[in-house]
């Protein structure tokens, strides 16, 4: 579901066979890490992820600077899965116009 090369989660690879949990556990293990050494990066990795200002604004101040880390990575979570099924929806064709091709 979350592509490998994904900058966010650096070099963990994902599987198909992969349940929820063991996505959200690596995405914990990430923010947890990036909480600590580089927030500024994290905050940045999650807008262009298009994780919502107001839902992080949410985020917080409904939440202990222990329960950042859950709280963040369930959002992260939630909006990769939206990601895909959006994704998965919409056909794109490819570009018929000269130039284009590769």
């Amino acid at each position: 579901m979350i592509s490998k090369d994904n900058e966010f989660l650096g070099e963990m690879e994902f599987f198909p066979e992969d349940t929820d949990e063991l996505f959200l556990n690596r995405i914990r293990q990430r923010v947890s890490q990036m909480l600590i050494e580089d927030s500024g990066l994290l905050f940045s990795y999650l807008y262009r992820m298009d994780i919502e200002e107001e839902v992080l604004k949410e985020i917080l101040s409904k939440y202990q600077s222990y329960e950042l880390v859950e709280a963040l990575s369930q959002e992260i979570w939630r909006k990769q899965k939206e990601r895909t099924i959006l994704k998965s929806q919409i056909e794109v064709k490819p570009i018929q116009e000269k130039g284009w091709e590769f």
